[in-house]
């Protein structure tokens, strides 16, 4: 059964870009409270709503759309960093950057390591 808990899902390559376009090193995911990191997905904010990470405790989620970058984030980055013009640059250097928010579908361990299995919707192109 569903649980609809949802959950801030980053990838660390994407950190590195947004680190990256602030001048600085990678940003920490706990910085702006994501719950989950995924590695190796290319674009893993690009995962379109609907599609379902499979993991190997049987712990599921589905994507519920891109996490919107805001400046409550940029305020967690600049307390970390001491530039208080963070909060401002944050959200354009994380814009569609910031990772996806999802619903757990199937509660389950996720470990460190643990591999992702990634469903895509149907795709229709009219």
């Amino acid at each position: 059964m569903r649980s609809g808990r949802q959950i801030s899902i980053v990838s660390p390559e994407e950190l590195w870009e947004i680190g990256y376009a602030l001048g600085l090193p990678p940003l920490e995911a706990g910085w702006i409270g994501a719950n989950l990191v995924v590695e190796g997905v290319a674009r893993l904010s690009f995962l379109p709503a609907g599609t379902r990470m499979f993991f190997p405790s049987g712990a599921s989620v589905v994507v519920e759309g891109q996490n919107a970058p805001c400046r409550h984030a940029g305020r967690a980055v600049a307390r970390h960093t001491e530039r208080p013009s963070d909060e401002i640059s944050f959200p354009k250097a994380a814009k569609r950057l910031r990772g996806l928010v999802a619903s757990v579908e199937h509660a389950g361990p996720v470990l460190p390591g643990d591999a992702v299995t990634i469903h895509l919707p149907e795709q229709w192109i009219y």
